[in-house]
C-alpha cells in the first residue's frame, strides 16, 4: 500500500532522469513526504509496528528526512536530533539535545541513491549517539554499515518486480533498474 501512494504521489518515478553525469531508470522526490500528511502518517505508523523491540532513547534525522523524523518523534514519544546536512564535524552538524550514551535510530528516506550516511553515523557515535539501527522508507541497493541493521519499509527491487508482475511497470524499464541495483 505505501508502495503505491509513493508511486501516485510522484515521490517515485520511473524513466530516463538525468543524475550526476548518468541517466538512471527511476527518480525519487521523497523530500517532498511532508507535503503528504496521511501518506507521512502511514509511513510512521507502519515503521512504528516495525521498530516496536528497537531500543532508542533518540532519533537522528537526516537533514533530508527531518519532516520524517519529527513525524516519528512525535508519535514514538522520542526526542529528535538532526543533521544540518553539512559536511562539518558531529559537534556543529547535530541539532538537538543528546549526551554520551543513547541508544539511537537513524532515520532516512533512503538508502543506496544518495551519498552514504556513514560519515554521519560515525560522526553521531564520536558525540554519544549510539546508532544501532536505521529505518527508511526505500532501500535502493542493499547498504552494509558497520553495526547498523537496516530496516526498510519499501525495497526498489522487490516494489520493481511487484509492479512488473501487475503490469504497471514494462519488463525493459525493470532491467534497467534491475542492472543499476546491481551496480557499486
Amino acid at each position: 500500500m505505501i508502495e503505491q501512494q509513493l508511486i501516485q504521489a510522484g515521490l517515485i518515478q520511473f524513466g530516463a532522469f538525468p543524475r550526476n553525469g548518468d541517466i538512471i531508470p527511476f527518480d525519487l522526490s521523497l523530500n517532498l513526504i511532508a507535503s503528504y500528511p496521511a501518506l507521512l502518517r502511514d509511513i510512521t505508523e507502519a515503521a512504528a509496528q516495525c521498530l516496536t523491540d528497537v531500543p532508542m532513547t533518540r532519533l537522528l534525522a537526516t537533514a533530508e528526512a527531518i519532516p520524517l523524523g519529527v513525524a516519528f518523534s512525535l508519535s514514538l514519544g522520542v526526542p529528535l536530533v538532526y543533521s544540518k546536512g553539512t559536511l562539518a564535524n558531529a559537534v556543529d552538524d547535530l541539532v538537538g539535545a543528546y549526551d554520551i550514551g543513547h541508544p539511537a535510530l537513524l532515520v532516512t528516506n533512503s538508502v543506496g541513491f544518495d551519498p552514504s550516511v556513514e560519515a554521519l553515523v560515525r560522526g553521531a557515535r564520536r558525540v554519544g549517539l549510539e546508532i544501532h539501527t536505521l529505518v527508511t522508507i526505500l532501500e535502493c541497493r542493499e547498504v552494509a554499515l558497520d553495526g547498523v541493521n537496516v530496516v526498510a519499509l519499501v525495497k526498489l527491487s522487490d516494489l520493481v518486480d511487484q509492479l512488473v508482475e501487475t503490469g504497471e511497470l514494462p519488463a525493459g524499464q525493470a532491467r534497467l533498474i534491475n542492472d543499476w541495483i546491481k551496480q557499486s
